[in-house]
């Protein structure tokens, strides 16, 4: 069966979509093509890029794409869709959903619609515009959103239980598919800790998106005062940086409190780069100030990440994230908005040596366990077998009340 995966939003070689879903559909038997923005490093032609040997269209270059580019795209990623007669469309995020939704219109092809996050809620809250213009947009968005759903869907896969029950609720097949990494992400066997000396600084780690709702100032801050304190610490932030006025008032920040040799903003690094820095660090963070979007996200993949390699965690006190943290006892909730709640729990996890391996261990567990994508696997692949040109088709999409399929391992 022929597969074409649609996206404006992620490069044709990120992980959570080469690395996995269109890994997965290959070792299927499906004819794989991606349609994608490729960045500049990135060679579709290249082994090193495309180990897989997975066929690769690129949609663009960039370094990383603004909302303007992404929409820019959308004719283009219309006309490269129609070319590949695929059987089934996997579209990434809303706005290729819309692209998808065009081309099943025209082709009959079947569509499935994978959400990696609450693209309505996440597009209202990145608009950074105010109260009034951002629930408008979000009004906007949930009922385009809805609309392409029950219309036009043949399944959708959720990134959390929220996602999924609306999902559900717009009458279309649904199923869980969490951001877990892949078995290998981590060794099958960690190398071993070594005993950390005194003099050594306690390294705190966070990957992702370098952005303003992180809690990264604050961080900055609890570091100056450990640092007062004695206690020495290394904050290390990894990542894609999309708020370059944002990135300035941190530098600002570490020169003005003196912590130049204890704060690194790396920026973005590659897949091996973040395998070394997870290896060397003693904790991750998942710090985000309270937001519309922080209080909604349950698990950023992130999360599962640190636990991969058996990172105890300083979470914020947002109600969805830290009560999986506390639940699992996979690390410490703090407010990130008080640099001294921050600095506490660098503190604790840094003196408390069996507290830290106990959350290391449960995180680790955890993740061996049932966090990882060979988990959800047979799921994802089975939903596209069920798709397949000679399955039978169901009704007018919105008429026909379809089960829901959760996958395992929330």
């Amino acid at each position: 069966m022929r597969v074409c995966v649609l996206t404006v939003g992620r490069s044709a070689f990120s992980q959570p979509l080469y690395g996995k879903e269109a890994a997965s559909l290959q070792r299927a038997g499906h004819a794989v093509t991606i349609i994608a923005p490729c960045l500049a490093s990135e060679d579709p032609a290249d082994p090193t890029t495309n180990p897989l040997g997975i066929r690769v269209v690129s949609l663009m270059r960039m370094g990383w794409g603004t909302r303007r580019e992404k929409l820019q795209a959308l004719p283009r990623l219309l006309r490269l869709a129609l070319r590949e007669r695929a059987d089934v469309y996997q579209a990434m995020e809303l706005q290729s959903l819309l692209v998808g939704a065009i081309v099943k219109l025209l082709t009959r092809a079947r569509l499935v619609y994978d959400a990696r996050e609450h693209y309505p809620l996440a597009i209202a809250v990145n608009s950074r515009r105010g109260p009034v213009a951002t629930r408008l947009i979000y009004a906007v968005f949930w009922l385009l959103e809805a609309l392409l759903i029950r219309l036009f869907v043949d399944h959708a896969f959720a990134v959390d239980r929220g996602c999924l029950e609306r999902f559900e609720r717009f009458g279309r097949p649904a199923s869980l598919l969490t951001n877990y990494p892949r078995l290998t992400f981590a060794p099958a066997e960690l190398p071993p800790r070594e005993e950390r000396p005194a003099d050594r600084p306690f390294h705190l780690l966070y990957t992702g998106f370098t952005r303003r709702r992180v809690a990264v100032v604050e961080t900055i801050q609890a570091v100056a005062l450990l640092r007062d304190a004695g206690i020495p610490v290394q904050a290390t932030f990894l990542g894609l940086v999309d708020d370059e006025p944002f990135v300035r008032e941190c530098r600002e920040a570490i020169a003005a409190l003196g912590v130049q040799d204890s704060v690194r903003l790396v920026g973005r690094v590659g897949p091996e780069e973040v395998r070394r820095y997870l290896a060397e660090a003693d904790c991750g963070s998942l710090l985000y100030h309270p937001t519309p979007y922080t209080e909604y996200v349950t698990h950023p993949v992130k999360l599962f990440e640190y636990m991969a390699w058996g990172l105890p965690v300083i979470c914020s006190n947002l109600p969805n994230m830290s009560r999986f943290v506390r639940d699992g006892e996979y690390g410490l909730v703090v407010d990130p908005r008080d640099p001294a709640d921050i600095a506490a729990a660098i503190t604790r996890l840094a003196r408390d040596r069996s507290l830290a391996a106990r959350f290391s261990a449960n995180g680790r567990r955890a993740f061996l366990e049932r966090h990882h994508w060979e988990v959800l696997e047979p799921g994802y692949v089975g939903v596209f077998a069920q798709l397949a040109p000679d399955a039978p088709r169901s009704g007018p999409a919105g008429v026909e009340r379809a089960e829901s399929g959760a996958l395992p391992g929330d």
